[in-house]
């Protein structure tokens, strides 16, 4: 009875967590409430346009969001009040994604202040010792290869004889090896979308949720502790039956 009763309780339970981590994308992934939003998960997708949509990834463990002019990134962490977003390259090169990213049709800026730097390509061989303009930067590694290195550098430079400009682009740091991919990674501000009832939709959809899910867990408490009573008063039972047969036999014997 007792094993039933706690069989019953663990299966509510289960539901109040799988409901109030409905818009999340396993258990240490970022909350995604508006303006963004989960496809297939969350209402209003359409309305609120693709640029704000995210969506589970690696067995529903990894939030991602698609960039037109690059692809997927990982979502690390998201807060609502300052409106910053800081994303992951999942190849962990950041500075390839600073190069391809181009956020003008998007509800994203940069977060932080930009500086122009011009991406080189510069060929190398093992016995070329490298240019003196540039001993003073370092290659991109996840950029480079056996026969050519990848810097950032600056626009005032001139450009080497074994080296061709790539691109000019405005980012937020250049390369450094002290800089972590991971820990640094790309952090965005967005626009507010202009879609007041699809704010209100989704915010009573998650209130909704809320409401649900707390009321799943009071339902919990309250079959938990009519179990421990049921189960103490069970005990007590068996305890009096215990002595009444005990005392019959006692009769018996005498």
């Amino acid at each position: 009875m007792a094993a039933a009763h706690v069989f019953f309780v663990a299966i509510v339970c289960s539901s109040a967590v799988y409901i109030s981590n409905a818009t999340r994308c396993g258990h240490g992934g970022p909350e995604v409430q508006s303006p963004f939003h989960l496809i297939n998960k969350q209402p209003c997708h359409d309305a609120l346009g693709s640029g704000y949509a995210m969506k589970c990834a690696e067995g529903n463990s990894t939030t991602v969001i698609s960039f037109p002019s690059y692809g997927y990134l990982m979502v690390k962490s998201i807060d609502y009040e300052t409106k910053r977003i800081d994303l992951i390259d999942p190849k962990s090169c950041i500075h390839e994604v600073f190069l391809g990213l181009d956020l003008a049709n998007t509800p994203f800026q940069h977060f932080y202040l930009l500086k122009n730097y011009t991406y080189l390509n510069c060929s190398s061989s093992p016995s070329s010792p490298v240019d003196q303009v540039l001993q003073s930067y370092d290659e991109i590694p996840c950029m480079s290869g056996a026969d050519h290195k990848v810097y950032t550098v600056d626009v005032s430079i001139e450009v080497p004889s074994n080296c061709r400009a790539i691109k000019t682009v405005a980012i937020p740091f250049g390369y450094s090896p002290y800089i972590s991919d991971n820990t640094f990674g790309l952090a965005l501000t967005w626009d507010s979308p202009p879609c007041d009832g699809c704010n209100k939709e989704i915010a009573d959809h998650h209130r909704h949720h809320q409401v649900l899910g707390w009321s799943i867990v009071l339902l919990c408490v309250c079959l938990a502790t009519a179990g421990l009573a049921a189960v103490k008063m069970y005990a007590s039972y068996v305890k009096k039956q215990g002595d009444n047969n005990a005392k019959e036999n006692e009769k018996l014997l005498n």
